[in-house]
């Protein structure tokens, strides 16, 4: 009598000017896009089943089971994580097609929102696309294979044993219904008084879930800045757009009429949800106030070195930068090697500089090569900024402030250190064998930049239980960070043990990494009896 299993639960102050906008829909598309045709992370695998990806390829992606016990299933769950609470799946589509069974009848499922919306005997069928709605409100999709007792206590074995249930693509159709974010963060432009000329805005946009998409900054109805990120939205993840967009920008005063406007922000995320958000700040400008002795003042200014840059006309400073938890140096892993930076500027009687434009830059611990960080941050009304690195290698950081535009050195600079440990990622296949095969180790080490001559990988494992970790061998990676190895099984004995495989990247010259531990895997073993 056939069986269906429970479904397996998957790892898992601003005014709003306009009614919040219904909710959008947006795509998350699994081994589709091209050129990468990307895979994203948060897949798990559970029961006798394992995940296989060949999205670089022509294959797909989907699950390799070599044997599955009856009355059993095995398969591969996704959630929307914690981290995007509004969004929901509305529509999933596919091209899906199968091996044949063997021995036992089994049956390929589909669960979303826990209920069951595909339920098919795996005869080695092909379908060209096979779309189902789930209920409404669901944030899990599960695939699995399900092993009957149609005949008997039969094990499942399949006609081929690595790719039992095959997806060339797999598209959700994500629905989000919250409204996207804004917060005006500093410049000149917010300074008190009449704004005249050219000044600067620094704001922030968010949208927590499917991602900003376009910002467009207006004072009353004119709209001074235009960005769309349309070009680096890939449709391949939870949030389709990057989640926070920062920006400056000049605004040329002149092309308004003085008086007082409002600062909106009208902003739009990657599902279509639109809104318009007031800053709670007036800006009044006033260029006919400034009349021609400014006029000349400034041209003044810019004889000698230009506009200054921030509130006040301080030509000296106190320029401070810090690390998480108020430290001028740490070492981070790479996969934490966005760090949180942030300070303040001031004039030396500590009255806050606001506005200023600060050039963040990096140099690595290479000699000659520079770093990741390069840009500019500007200040807000107490003179503070906070901006993130980028990942990548050790590297000193830093910032520094002009006084005035088009000095030629800075007036004031402060140095931060970050050492970043080397990290990996790494897989294992097959995940299951006995005493004597062999397995593939195969990975790629997470950050740039590789050197021609490659990297010396060193392996190491331990049994899960028990045991510590030996190195049984090193590899040296190819030019792209690649690498591989293969490993044999011999002094297995008992029942099936499962393995952990770890990398260990020693400091190297040519290099810029510190040494780290990461790329961990596993495999189980049965072993002689």
């Amino acid at each position: 009598m056939r069986k269906l299993l429970a479904l397996p639960l998957a790892a898992l102050t601003f005014l709003l000017l306009s009614p919040p906008a219904r909710a959008g829909t947006y795509p998350m598309a699994q081994c589709q896009s091209t050129p990468a045709r990307a895979l994203s992370d948060g897949w798990i695998v559970y029961g006798g089943a394992s995940i296989y990806n060949t999205c670089g390829g022509d294959t797909g992606f989907g699950l390799w089971i070599a044997e599955l016990g009856y009355d059993t299933s095995g398969g591969m769950s996704i959630a929307v994580p914690a981290s995007r609470p509004h969004v929901t799946i509305q529509r999933i589509e596919t091209d899906m097609n199968v091996a044949y069974e063997l021995n036992q009848r089994s049956f390929v499922r589909w669960f979303a929102g826990g209920q069951i919306i595909f339920d098919r005997e795996l005869t080695g069928w092909a379908e060209s696309l096979i779309t189902r709605t789930p209920r409404d409100g669901s944030r899990d999709f599960t695939l699995d294979v399900y092993c009957s007792t149609a005949n008997g206590p039969v094990n499942c074995r399949f006609s081929d044993l690595h790719r039992v249930v095959v997806l060339s693509w797999l598209t959700f159709t994500l629905a989000e219904s919250a409204d996207p974010s804004a917060r005006a963060g500093g410049g000149s432009l917010l300074a008190p008084g009449g704004r005249h000329g050219t000044e600067s805005l620094a704001f922030t946009a968010g949208d927590e879930d499917s991602g900003v998409k376009s910002v467009n900054v207006k004072l009353g109805g004119a709209v001074v800045g235009s960005y769309d990120f349309s070009a680096s939205c890939d449709y391949s993840d939870w949030n389709a757009c990057t989640t926070s967009q920062s920006r400056t920008l000049d605004v040329d005063t002149t092309r308004l009429r003085d008086g007082s406007y409002p600062l909106r922000f009208d902003v739009a995320d990657a599902a279509g949800n639109a809104v318009t958000v007031d800053a709670g700040r007036t800006v009044t400008i006033a260029n006919a106030a400034a009349g021609p002795d400014a006029a000349g003042d400034e041209a003044a200014s810019a004889a000698e070195g230009g506009r200054h840059n921030g509130s006040g006309s301080a030509n000296a400073a106190v320029l401070t930068a810090e690390l998480v938890n108020r430290r001028q140096a740490m070492v981070v892993p790479y996969r934490r090697s966005a760090v949180t930076m942030s300070g303040r500027l001031t004039q030396e009687d500590g009255t806050p500089i606001a506005g200023a434009r600060l050039d963040v830059g990096s140099q690595t611990v290479l000699p000659g090569l520079p770093g990741p960080d390069a840009g500019q941050v500007v200040t807000d009304d107490d003179g503070r900024w906070t901006m993130t690195t980028a990942q990548g290698p050790s590297r000193q950081v830093t910032v520094g402030w002009r006084a005035f535009g088009r000095d030629r050195s800075y007036t004031q600079t402060t140095n931060l250190s970050l050492l970043v440990r080397a990290g990996a990622s790494m897989a294992v296949r097959p995940r299951r064998v006995a005493n004597g095969r062999r397995v593939r180790l195969s990975g790629k080490l997470l950050g740039r930049p590789f050197p021609a001559g490659g990297v010396l990988v060193t392996l190491q494992g331990k049994p899960r239980r028990g045991g510590k970790w030996r190195t049984f061998g090193v590899t040296r990676t190819h030019a792209d960070g690649r690498f591989g190895y293969c490993y044999r099984f011999t002094r297995v004995a008992g029942g099936s043990q499962t393995f952990l495989f770890r990398t260990r990247i020693n400091r190297q010259d040519g290099y810029p990494y510190e040494a780290g531990l990461d790329g961990k895997a596993r495999v189980a073993v049965s072993g002689l009896r």
